[in-house]
């Protein structure tokens, strides 16, 4: 049996806050949640805000809880707690995928966050282009450019490296915390900033702005995918941040931290870009960052338009960075347990897989762009499989873990409730709420992303669910000695 690896705790509570606050402001935050609101608006902060709360939160209590418990990276974590609620190991190939899923997400966050090195150079040298057309050909030749981009992504992967090779202390609790600081001060200064130049009222405007037309039933499927990426659910960032959790630390509270900073700079952030653009109903969110963002900034009367850019730019990197680590150092976790391979090489591995998966991301707009997997560049899965499958089958399977296979006792002892009628909420949550909620979402985006009627998917998860009691049955009966 491999022996446990055992992981300092992080004894500040603060800086665990600050930390875990830098782990979920992504890149979600910055590309896909100003599309999202300048499309639906007021409807879709509504949703939002339930998603987390309903669906989220609960899934968050649970890879908290899971990571507390368990005090290892995610396979071994559910291997942990499997073995102490005498159910399956098999579950422990849950968290490979959630490793898996996590390394896959991080190279697609860090190929884009490393764009932002070239624009922020443009911006601070006053090199970046004022117009539309020489807008657009800056990034069309950025993107053409196979050589400059992997160059970009190699810088990225090095400070990566860097921070994971470190000790734990240098390389992961004072630099993220830093980087924490830096987004939430930087989203106050962006937004102060706006508010000086007379458009962030306008931009608050759009995102509330109520309309009956944005209430269908895409907003609320939009909602909870982006809440799933925005929040890192099913990644396994909350679960290794519950690796360093200090036990007398609560979950519940912890995880109304994480939905509060996330929804709070998302907004913040989404209004300040809303101030000058407007993103219609086919806005393409690179388009939106590097093109229109940059001519509405020029043709408007905000003071040094190149400023708020590099400002921009660089909230753009550390976002990226910030979720980035904790991603990769869930590999490099695993590998350094279950292997029992120095860290130092463990983060090697880690950072050239990363750099790997992230030069296919890059190729596809460029030598791979041709190179495609039933009609789809690497690109175009990554930034659309995730989020609309993948993450709320994790999910899913999550819930059914922690609501249905743990006993009542192992949450009871590590979420230590002091009223009863909360912890109810949450296991009833987990149990019945997020399960219906996910499986109701995934059968949807099946449908939509793949035209399968949803009887026939009904028809196959009764198939399942059939076939999974059968062969419980099967093994606590006897049959075997049959």
């Amino acid at each position: 049996m491999t022996a446990q690896v055992q992981h300092n705790f992080w004894r500040h509570p603060w800086l665990f806050r600050l930390a875990i606050s830098g782990a979920v402001i992504s890149l979600s935050n910055v590309f896909s949640f100003p599309v999202a609101v300048g499309q639906y608006g007021g409807p879709f902060i509504a949703a939002y805000l339930l998603a987390h709360l309903l669906i989220a939160m609960p899934i968050l209590m649970s890879e908290l809880l899971i990571g507390r418990r368990g005090r290892q990276s995610a396979p071994l974590s559910i291997a942990q707690l499997a073995a102490e609620a005498f159910v399956p190991r098999v579950w422990r190939y849950l968290g490979v995928v959630i490793v898996v899923t996590g390394m896959a997400i991080a190279s697609y966050y860090l190929a884009f966050s490393s764009w932002a090195l070239d624009y922020g150079w443009l911006a601070i040298s006053g090199q970046l282009a004022e117009t539309e057309l020489a807008l657009r050909f800056t990034l069309a030749e950025l993107l053409v450019d196979p050589l400059k981009l992997i160059f970009l992504h190699t810088l990225v992967c090095l400070v990566l490296l860097l921070l994971l090779a470190l000790p734990s202390p240098i390389g992961m609790q004072i630099p993220v915390a830093l980087m924490a600081l830096c987004l939430l001060a930087g989203v106050g200064l962006l937004s102060w900033w706006t508010l000086e130049s007379g458009a962030w009222l306008a931009g608050l405007g759009a995102v509330f702005n109520a309309s009956a037309e944005a209430m269908t039933i895409n907003v609320w499927t939009t909602a909870v995918s982006l809440s799933f990426y925005s929040l890192g659910v099913g990644l396994g960032v909350s679960l290794l941040m519950g690796v360093h959790m200090e036990d007398r630390m609560s979950v519940g509270g912890t995880a109304l931290w994480i939905i509060g900073v996330d929804v709070f700079w998302s907004i913040l952030f989404a209004a300040s870009v809303l101030a000058f653009v407007t993103p219609g109903a086919t806005a393409d969110a690179i388009s939106l960052l590097f093109v229109t963002l940059p001519e509405a900034l020029f043709a408007s009367s905000v003071a040094s338009p190149t400023a708020w850019l590099s400002l921009f730019y660089v909230l753009l990197l550390l976002s990226g960075l910030s979720t980035g680590l904790f991603l990769v150092k869930g590999l490099v976790m695993w590998l350094h347990e279950r292997f029992q391979i120095r860290r130092i090489l463990a983060s090697a591995v880690a950072s050239i897989l990363l750099w790997l998966a992230g030069a296919g991301v890059l190729l596809s707009f460029n030598i791979w762009r041709e190179v495609r997997f039933y009609g789809a560049t690497v690109f175009e899965w990554l930034s659309v499989l995730p989020g609309t499958i993948i993450l709320p089958l994790i999910a899913f399977l999550l819930s059914v873990f922690v609501g249905w296979k743990l006993p009542q006792h192992i949450t009871v002892d590590e979420l230590k409730p002091v009223y009863e009628h909360r912890y109810a909420w949450w296991r009833f949550a987990v149990k019945f709420v997020t399960t219906s909620a996910l499986l109701m979402l995934l059968m949807f985006q099946v449908w939509t992303e793949w035209a399968i009627a949803w009887p026939l998917q009904a028809a196959l998860v009764l198939g399942l669910v059939a076939l999974t009691l059968a062969w419980q049955r099967y093994r606590f009966t006897g049959w075997e000695r049959l």
